[in-house]
């Protein structure tokens, strides 16, 4: 399964090799997209490595594309061959190997390209897409980047001091003695009928 929440299609060539490049220097600045996570004696482990491969994949949707309605009444192609695109895009990671990151252009049309960018939330989350689509932007308009002071993994640490653990544990503490007995049922108004399961 998969969502895709938008979709822009850019007009003329894309640079390829530029796409490659500015996402080279992302995976190298931020620590966490060069990351992996692997077993120890059967534990997840996070593995951060100095550098990984990283290339930028290219697809073309062609007229030949299975499912492929043909061209639309504003002359591109219909969305369909442009999902089924994307769902062959967006595929499972192995945890194990970095980066948990995959970037690819898909050609629409002549001088029409998606950019698709499938990140693993173990590699990011929300608050850190925005920081990268922000870095993005600054590294394609040829800005420099300051350097980064702290990497998730400070963060991490941070949280794992006795003073921020005991913190948490009084939290879960309060919270199991909040649950203990059963959660009451709420009887919210509803459109239809709430189904057993």
């Amino acid at each position: 399964a998969y969502n895709v929440d938008e979709i822009h299609e850019v007009e003329g060539e894309p640079d390829i090799e530029k796409y490659t490049g500015i996402f080279r220097r992302l995976i190298g600045r931020h620590e966490s997209l060069r990351t992996a996570i692997v077993l120890v004696q059967g534990t997840p482990v996070q593995r951060s490595y100095r550098e990984v491969k990283f290339e930028v994949e290219y697809t073309e949707i062609t007229a030949a594309d299975p499912g492929n309605p043909g061209e639309s009444e504003k002359g591109g192609r219909g969305q369909e061959p442009v999902l089924q695109a994307i769902a062959r895009f967006i595929r499972p990671f192995d945890l194990a190997r970095a980066p948990l990151l995959r970037v690819g252009v898909i050609k629409t049309a002549p001088q029409r390209h998606i950019l698709v960018v499938d990140m693993h939330h173990i590699a990011s989350d929300g608050v850190s897409h925005g920081v990268l689509i922000q870095d993005f932007l600054a590294l394609y308009r040829g800005e420099a980047l300051p350097g980064l002071r702290l990497q998730y993994r400070d963060y991490s640490e941070w949280q794992q001091t006795p003073g921020v653990k005991t913190g948490f544990e009084q939290q879960e503490r309060y919270w199991l003695k909040q649950y203990q007995e059963e959660i009451p049922f709420l009887t919210l108004p509803a459109d239809y009928p709430r189904p057993a399961v």
